[in-house]
């Protein structure tokens, strides 16, 4: 670094503050400068000449607009960066799309689906495990769920959907053939078949499959056991 620094500029002293930094730029003689100095007169212009191809693993040429870099062979590269929505892909087609479309496949390339209904759908089954404490339901676990209820507590549906939407459960409740556990709304009643709370006592083990089901227009919740074993 010495060719970059002359005498006349930076003073030689005997001492160093915590503002200097000791540089040694030529046999048997030495100078004091402040970090800034160094900063502005040695780093800044070479940092400010800089440009992307002089990083050593970066090689580009002959660059365009929207071009984006990709790793080739152990080389940076500028690569075709046109490909920036999704119909600019050759096999997706996307018309008059609108809120709650899905991508669906129709048998030669891709398209958004208005209103698309689902087919073949599959779930598989939350278990909650054991419970002795009061427990609210969580649909971000699924819309089918096991539990064990070890003591008479009390389990919360989930809340009220937004408006114009609905969800359903089915919960399948093993016994211990002691307790009953009661199901709470959080902000809706619970409107039982033919106005009857089922009771799911039975023996250890038995199985008690319970469905829920809001409703959009009166924001109730309705219920049924469909299953009861004893």
């Amino acid at each position: 670094m010495a060719m970059f620094y002359d005498q006349s500029q930076y003073l030689f002293v005997d001492y160093l503050d915590g503002s200097e930094v000791f540089i040694h730029y030529q046999d048997s003689l030495s100078k004091n400068a402040t970090i800034g100095q160094i900063r502005d007169d040695l780093f800044l212009p070479i940092i400010n000449s800089l440009v992307l191809d002089d990083i050593v693993n970066v090689l580009t040429e002959n660059e365009v607009n929207g071009e984006i870099l990709g790793l080739d062979t152990g080389y940076w590269r500028n690569i075709n960066g046109n490909v920036k929505h999704l119909y600019d892909i050759n096999d997706v087609s996307v018309t008059s799309i609108s809120p709650g479309d899905m991508l669906g496949y129709d048998g030669s390339g891709w398209e958004n689906i208005q209103n698309p209904i689902l087919k073949k759908y599959y779930e598989s089954e939350y278990n909650a495990g054991s419970l002795s404490s009061d427990y609210t339901i969580d649909l971000s676990n699924g819309n089918i769920q096991k539990m064990l209820a070890t003591e008479n507590i009390n389990i919360y549906l989930p809340p009220l959907p937004p408006s114009g939407k609905f969800w359903s459960i089915t919960l399948k409740l093993v016994g211990d053939g002691v307790h009953n556990p009661t199901f709470i709304g959080i902000d809706a009643d619970i409107y039982w078949c033919s106005d009857i709370t089922p009771i799911n006592t039975g023996n250890s083990g038995s199985v008690c499959i319970y469905i829920f089901m809001t409703d959009v227009v009166s924001s109730k919740i309705y219920g049924t056991m469909s299953w009861r074993e004893e």
